[in-house]
């Protein structure tokens, strides 16, 4: 579908809902092959120290913020790439276009909150000792 459309392709939106789809797919393959080891291979239970634990330890931070902080901002993108291309109302006065840019934009401001929330406000979480085989430790 990327190859397909991506000759087609001329505005923001249009490229941001190419750009955003792959990288939602690296994501989700990347994503769910780790929670499958971590829950069949290294038989941890996958809650929020097995999602967290990179993203509090440096250096593995400086890989896991942008890559959860980039599957929120691209869930967001596409999302509001379709609702660019199939919305044709106009709510509480907002265009299409401009609620489109609203949802992108609330996806980069959740994102940070996600990340600040998930790292004790960039203090960091202790994480169990079980789940130290996940860092390397």
């Amino acid at each position: 579908m990327f190859l397909i459309k991506k000759k087609v392709a001329k505005t923001f939106f249009e490229k941001l809902q190419l750009w955003s789809g792959v990288y939602l797919v690296f994501f989700f393959v990347f994503h769910l092959g780790a929670v499958f080891i971590g829950r069949f291979i290294l038989n941890l239970d996958t809650n929020i120290y097995f999602g967290v634990a990179g993203l509090n330890t440096f250096p593995h931070y400086l890989f896991f913020a942008p890559y959860y902080g980039l599957a929120i901002i691209s869930f967001f993108g596409h999302l509001s790439s379709i609702h660019r291309m199939k919305v044709k109302s106009i709510l509480l006065e907002i265009k299409p276009s401009k609620q489109a840019y609203i949802i992108l934009f609330s996806g980069i401001i959740l994102s940070f909150i996600l990340l600040y929330g998930l790292t004790n406000g960039f203090n960091g979480i202790e994480i169990p000792t079980e789940y130290h085989i996940v860092i390397g430790k």
